[in-house]
């Protein structure tokens, strides 16, 4: 039996999106049969092998959806700051912070495409593509109660991954 299949399935149903196609061949020889009968138990042949192409592809797409639904749940990886995010920043003052995605195994995601977003404060660059950039925070500034917040998020063919961090701002010293 040859099954070839073209075009795409809808994944919420399984079923054949327009313009697919799915095609069972069986080759039934018998000296007993009438070409009639060859025919039909092709066609047979040919719904049995359509029905079971469907039921795995089903099957894939199902495990395919749930890997795809744990990968986007940050379940998959982890953002990795240095400094860890208790950052210690002077007020008004500024420092870096580099991240790193890591898998559960703790293996560096090589491709990531990363973006950022302050409240209060500054965080720069925005958006950047690389396995473990270096972002800048700067601190809000030295009104009473006003502390940076930042945001970081990781997307990667390995998963999606958020961080939110707030910088502890403190008075300079001479000991620090």
């Amino acid at each position: 039996m040859a099954v070839t299949a073209r075009g795409g399935l809808n994944p919420a149903t399984g079923q054949s999106l327009a313009g697919a196609t799915s095609n069972a061949r069986t080759k039934v020889t018998s000296s007993t049969l009438s070409a009639r009968e060859m025919a039909a138990a092709g066609g047979a042949m040919g719904t049995v092998g359509d029905t079971l192409t469907r039921e795995t592809l089903g099957v894939v797409l199902d495990r395919v959806r749930k890997i795809e639904t744990e990968a986007r749940s940050g379940r998959c990886v982890t953002i990795v700051p240095a400094p860890a995010p208790a950052w210690k920043l002077p007020v008004g003052g500024s420092m870096p912070v580099q991240t790193t995605l890591k898998t559960r195994d703790g293996v560096s995601v090589p491709t990531v495409d990363w973006t950022t977003s302050a409240g209060l404060g500054t965080i720069a660059p925005a958006a950047v593509t690389a396995p473990t950039p270096t972002f800048t925070i700067t601190g809000a500034g030295p009104s009473s109660g006003d502390t940076a917040r930042v945001r970081f998020h990781a997307v990667s063919p390995a998963g999606v991954a958020d961080l939110d961090g707030v910088p502890t701002e403190r008075e300079p010293s001479c000991t620090s």
